[in-house]
């Protein structure tokens, strides 16, 4: 079989390898679809997660696939079920992984949505219990991660959702699915725009879902109540500067993904499938393109150097 393998470079490098044996509590995933994260897929292959990943390995994790084999200690998965995941290493054609990975999908739910459920509940777990009823919600960043948290948000009930990107059509995207203002970041300073939008308001909530410095810094910056939080949900790397005296005046929260615990932790996961499966977030548009994985390092050439053109990328096996 396949796998693509992160070996240091742009280029991933697709390499022929034997398949896996399940372990006894392990089970044996024919993987169907892919999706690739446009942010730390994109700084794992440009270097910039080395500290995360090293080289050496095979990378992606948005997938969705059949089980082919199960250990013998498996009983609550079988082979046919069809799963979404949460596993590293899902660019190759079979992958074994623990069940607590895993969990079992409606049948309507069709492959791009099973691939996307990784991103949906990982949303979903910064979202829940932050951005509430009555909320005024600033969202930095309208990838798939901030048009889900734009959709989030309008389903928890904000009364207010304010959005920034540099591209128009995931502004005109953030519209459609509740954002109140849509600001193009690249037309002049988004401070001073988010600022003149809220007018006397202030943002309760305060989302950065782009993963770079300029948002991050941007985030704590925005006209917020007294104990606001600040949802750090993209990975920035390198050294945020934050000025601590600034943060205690202000009263802010800052909260990462380590910060959301769930006394199940297989909620999210549970919620994120359900909330596909009822209609409530709809991501079956975010494909914007198609690839095998044979072709990857086609994808992401116009990940890495036509970001306007895309909106995420499906990878599938044939």
């Amino acid at each position: 079989m396949i796998g693509a393998f992160y070996r240091g470079d742009t280029v991933l490098s697709l390499e022929q390898i034997n398949e896996p044996t399940p372990m006894p509590n392990e089970v044996k995933v024919k993987v169907v679809t892919n999706t690739i994260c446009n942010s730390t897929d994109r700084k794992i292959v440009t270097g910039l997660r080395k500290e995360r990943f090293g080289v050496g390995n095979i990378i992606g994790h948005e997938s969705g696939g059949i089980i082919v084999e199960a250990g013998s200690l498996v009983t609550d998965f079988s082979i046919g079920d069809r799963v979404a995941s949460d596993e590293w290493g899902t660019y190759t054609e079979f992958f074994c992984t623990t069940t607590d990975k895993l969990q079992h999908v409606p049948d309507h739910l069709n492959w791009d949505e099973i691939a996307l459920c990784e991103i949906v509940m990982k949303v979903y777990q910064m979202a829940a219990g932050n951005i509430l009823s009555g909320d005024t919600v600033v969202i930095l960043g309208q990838g798939p991660a901030g048009l889900l948290f734009t959709q989030l948000a309008k389903l928890a009930g904000a009364s207010r959702i304010i959005v920034t990107d540099l591209y128009d059509f995931k502004l005109d995207r953030a519209k459609t699915y509740g954002a109140e203002v849509a600001i193009n970041a690249s037309e002049g300073d988004p401070l001073e725009a988010i600022s003149d939008a809220l007018g006397t308001d202030k943002a309760d909530v305060v989302v950065e879902a782009a993963g770079v410095m300029d948002t991050a810094k941007q985030a704590l910056r925005v006209p917020s109540v007294y104990g606001s939080k600040i949802i750090q949900f993209g990975v920035v790397p390198g050294e945020v500067p934050y000025n601590f005296g600034y943060l205690h005046d202000c009263g802010q929260q800052i909260v990462t993904i380590g910060a959301c615990n769930f006394a199940d932790p297989t909620l999210p996961f549970k919620r994120a499938i359900q909330l596909l499966s009822e209609g409530k977030i709809e991501v079956k548009s975010f494909i914007s393109h198609r690839f095998t994985l044979s072709q990857i390092n086609d994808a992401f050439d116009l990940v890495l150097n036509r970001p306007s053109e895309i909106l995420k990328i499906a990878i599938e096996n044939s």
